[in-house]
């Protein structure tokens, strides 16, 4: 069930597969730019909705904060001394 409130940022904990199914839920009744200007204020453009919706994951910080996501961290990927890879610490 999607909400109703103006800003629908993702409640916690995060899942990017509840985000895209309450985006679904919005387009069976308004379209992409709607769902865009009503509910993120244009911070969020009808195209990146549409990938959301597709699949896609937001990579880009200001979207991903008007989306109320997490952000991404980047871990270092290494091969250990025998040959496997490895995570940074």
């Amino acid at each position: 069930m999607a909400p109703t409130q103006k800003n629908m940022r993702v409640q916690q904990p995060y899942n990017i597969e509840g985000l895209r199914h309450q985006l679904i839920e919005l387009h069976r009744t308004k379209s992409l730019r709607k769902i865009s200007s009503e509910h993120y204020d244009g911070k969020v453009s009808h195209g990146t909705i549409d990938r959301i919706i597709k699949g896609h994951e937001p990579k880009r910080e200001d979207i991903r904060e008007a989306l109320g996501l997490p952000e991404l961290i980047t871990v270092p990927v290494y091969r250990n001394h025998k040959g496997r890879f490895s995570k940074g610490d």
